[in-house]
């Protein structure tokens, strides 16, 4: 199993299933129908390819073209190329998330039949869903709440749309593996979805508990870097993984992820006031929150602060100085270029996507720093800022 994981990040998991307490009612979108939970989000986006693949009229998984922001998790492209569909790729706009309006549009018009929106960090990855109402024919639309509380998305409106989550190691909520397609009314597609799945073996809360147990401790980012020099173990380094198959999982999942909702939101005005200090201090060392980062609302759904520093070349310097610290990276390429797209062409061609690539940095909220660590933090990002 490939881990990918961002030291520091998430919170404590409360290990609600372990003690055998009652699971609390999970949270979901005000118009979703059901959820499902499966073995990871990639192979949530599989299911669902295949699942409107197979709803188009061709053999499940017959290749069609899904339209992808040109900046998100490798995984994902591995779920489209596993489950036969053809990836188009969108840059994103200038220092944000949101794929670029007028090439989304030339890429729906082009026949696209699927498009993924990735809310990286819980932020709107577009914010103008009317472009998506023009369409004259069925376009399959997965919305990826990606690195963001799960709870957070309880007031938002997926209706004609399936929602994609991830409990992947360095999530917000994690158990070291998972997902889910959350099923939004005036869709017709649970049925095909579970029967792109395979059943899984019943997961004991006993089992649960110690993994949770385990990432609990992972979230040290000391702990992290020394377990990231064990050989073998990939912990951290990102790649392209092809998702061929997806695994529903059994009801007990649900109630243990169901048991952090009323954990994450009694922490939720914490949270904000810790994301508010990370951006106030870092913004004086030439680092700008991502947009969107500084709302209130954003800042709730935030384990990680998102920012753009200044160059590549600080990015760099800022990871390798202060990584011990929770200081990391997130994905260090474009999509295309995990298909074999070299740089300069990358960077010609989605040239948003391929800045905001070498960049984007992601700081611990200081809620997972004590106060002598984060000063620390900070007089050492100023360093790296003064080397330019």
């Amino acid at each position: 199993m490939h881990i990918r994981s961002y030291p520091g990040s998430g919170v404590s998991i409360p290990v609600g299933t372990f003690w055998r307490r009652p699971a609390t009612p999970l949270m979901l979108p005000r118009d979703a129908t059901g959820i499902i939970f499966v073995d990871s989000g990639a192979g949530a986006i599989f299911a669902a390819l295949r699942a409107h693949g197979a709803r188009l009229g061709g053999p499940a998984g017959a290749a069609s073209r899904a339209i992808l922001p040109a900046y998100c998790c490798p995984r994902v492209l591995g779920a489209v190329l596993g489950a036969g569909w053809e990836p188009c790729f969108v840059d994103l706009a200038p220092n944000s998330i949101e794929m670029e309006r007028p090439k989304l549009l030339s890429a729906l018009d082009s026949g696209s039949a699927a498009v993924l929106i990735v809310d990286l960090f819980g932020l709107d990855g577009l914010s103008d869903r009317r472009v998506l109402s023009r369409l004259p024919r069925p376009v399959l639309i997965l919305r990826d709440f990606a690195q963001c509380f799960m709870s957070s998305i309880a007031g938002e409106s997926i209706s004609g749309a399936l929602g994609i989550l991830s409990f992947g190691r360095g999530k917000p909520v994690s158990v070291l593996g998972g997902g889910a397609v959350v099923i939004g009314a005036g869709t017709d597609l649970e049925s095909l979805v579970r029967s792109e799945l395979r059943s899984c073996r019943r997961l004991s809360p006993v089992f649960l508990g110690i993994r949770a147990g385990a990432y609990d401790a992972a979230l040290n980012p000391l702990v992290y870097h020394i377990v990231r020099r064990i050989p073998g173990l990939g912990i951290g380094r990102t790649r392209l993984t092809v998702t061929s198959s997806a695994t529903e999982l059994q009801p007990d999942f649900g109630d243990f992820v169901a048991n952090q909702h009323e954990y994450v939101l009694r922490t939720a005005a914490r949270r904000t006031e810790q994301v508010k200090r990370t951006i106030d201090s870092a913004s004086r060392i030439g680092l700008r929150p991502l947009a969107g980062v500084g709302e209130p609302l954003a800042s709730s759904r935030l384990s990680r602060v998102p920012f753009v520093a200044p160059s590549e070349a600080y990015a760099e310097r800022a990871c390798r100085m202060a990584g011990h610290l929770g200081v990391t990276r997130m994905y260090g390429r474009t999509l295309p270029e995990f298909i074999g797209v070299n740089r300069a062409r990358a960077n010609e061609k989605w040239p948003n996507a391929f800045s905001l690539s070498r960049r984007l940095l992601t700081l611990p909220a200081t809620g997972r720093l004590a106060s002598a660590d984060f000063d620390q933090l900070i007089i050492i990002l100023t360093r790296a800022h003064g080397s330019d």
